[in-house]
C-alpha cells in the first residue's frame, strides 16, 4: 500500500503515501460502481446532488456527507434484512441527504471492528486501494502516469477527470473497469472511506482502520473537476493518492461506494 518515492505526482509534503505492507484477513464485496443518484433516491427519498439536471440519475450521488453515507449503508442493510453496521447518536433533526450532522457514532460489530459488520459499510482505505489496484502496482490500474495535470494519454480510457470531463460528472460505469470489474475507481467523484485521516505506519499492519477519534476522514480516487481545483488532476487519480474531508463536509465532487464483509 502506498507509492514508491519516485512515482510521478507523489506529494509527500501534503499526503503521506509511505509504502508499507498490509494484510487484509477478511474477504469482502465492493460495489461495482459508485452509488448513483437513483440508488440514493430510492432508499432515502431525496437527492442531495448538485448535478441533477445536467447529469441525470445515473450519475453518482454527490453532496452527501460522510455521516449521510453511513446512513445510506444502514438503509440498504435494512432493505435487505441485514444488521445495520452503524449507530449514529446525538443527530440533528434532518434527514440524511439534507444536511445530517451527528455528535457520535459507533460500529455494531464485535469489538466495534468494522471489518466484522454483517451489513453494508464504507470500505476501509486499505480495502479501497487493494480493490483499485486489482493486482497491479502502477500509478493507475491501466498503467503508469505520464502527466500530472489534465493530459495523461492513458487515463482517459478509465476515468472522467479534468482532461475529458467537460467540468461535470458523468453516468457511472461508462469507462473501462479494472481487472476485477470495478468502474470509476479513478475519477468521476472522490470516494469516502471509513478511516480517519492519519499518516501511515512505517511497519507491516493487519486490518488497519485509521485514526478513529478524528473528525476528518479519508477520500480516494480523485474527481471530474476542472476549474479552480486540483482533485481532478491526474496525480490525484493515482491508486495511492489520499485526501481527506470533514465528517460534515458536503461537496459536488465527493461520493462513495459500499462494501460488505464476507462472513462465515
Amino acid at each position: 500500500m502506498g507509492s514508491p518515492v519516485g512515482e510521478l505526482g507523489r506529494d509527500a509534503d501534503r499526503f503521506d503515501e509511505t509504502q508499507h505492507e498490509v494484510t487484509l484477513t477478511h474477504a469482502f464485496y465492493l460495489q461495482g460502481t459508485e452509488v448513483s443518484q437513483a440508488q440514493w433516491a430510492a432508499l432515502m427519498g431525496n437527492n442531495p446532488s448538485h448535478a441533477v439536471d445536467s447529469c441525470g440519475t445515473d450519475c453518482p450521488v454527490d453532496n452527501a456527507g460522510w455521516l449521510e453515507a453511513l446512513s445510506y449503508a444502514n438503509a440498504l442493510s435494512r432493505a435487505e434484512g441485514l444488521p445495520e453496521c452503524y449507530t449514529l447518536e446525538a443527530c440533528n433533526d434532518v434527514s440524511p441527504g439534507l444536511g445530517l450532522e451527528c455528535d457520535a457514532w459507533s460500529v455494531n460489530a464485535p469489538g466495534g471492528n468494522p471489518y466484522l459488520c454483517a451489513g453494508y459499510r464504507l470500505p476501509m482505505e486499505a480495502e479501497w486501494e487493494y480493490a483499485y489496484r486489482a493486482g497491479t502496482t502502477t500509478a493507475f490500474y491501466n498503467g503508469s502516469i505520464t502527466n500530472t495535470d489534465c493530459a495523461d494519454p492513458g487515463l482517459g480510457e478509465i476515468a472522467w477527470y479534468c482532461g475529458n470531463s467537460g467540468d461535470a460528472p458523468h453516468p457511472v460505469g461508462q469507462k473501462q473497469p479494472n481487472a476485477w470489474g470495478l468502474y470509476d475507481m479513478a475519477g468521476n467523484v472522490r470516494e469516502m472511506c471509513w478511516d480517519g485521516s492519519a499518516d501511515y505506519p512505517t511497519m507491516a499492519v493487519q486490518d488497519p482502520t485509521g485514526r478513529q477519534s478524528y473528525y476528518v476522514r479519508v477520500v480516494r480516487g480523485g474527481s471530474w473537476r476542472v476549474a479552480g481545483y486540483r482533485d481532478g488532476h491526474a496525480s490525484y487519480l493515482r491508486a495511492a493518492h489520499r485526501e481527506s474531508v470533514e465528517t460534515t463536509s458536503y461537496g459536488p465532487s465527493t461520493g462513495f461506494r459500499l462494501a460488505r464483509t464476507v462472513l462465515p
